[in-house]
């Protein structure tokens, strides 16, 4: 099977996305991920740290108001502390 470098000419989850961090303990990070997984194209989750357990969410301007509930949500079963960017790179507490 040959990949297609060529079927996208941007990152598609860079355009008209925002970047949310979120940081979980890292052994709940499969159970963000899958849970994020369910709500297919809302949201795509990286981790950025998997020691630490920050996650990044780039969330498609439409569905913010979606993401925002899966996170109160998940808020309600497991630690999760949101995080704000500052400088493209560094993060704190929210």
């Amino acid at each position: 099977m040959s990949i297609n470098n060529k079927r996208f000419s941007y990152a598609p989850y860079l355009k008209d996305t925002i970047l949310i961090l979120v940081q979980v303990p890292s052994e709940e990070i499969g159970f963000v991920n899958s849970v994020t997984e369910g709500y297919e194209g809302v949201a795509l989750v990286r981790t950025r740290d998997k020691v630490k357990g920050i996650l990044e969410f780039w969330v498609i301007e439409e569905f913010v108001e979606i993401f925002m509930n899966l996170l109160q949500g998940l808020e309600n079963e497991i630690p999760l502390r949101r995080l704000i960017q500052e400088d493209g790179e560094n993060s704190k507490e929210r």
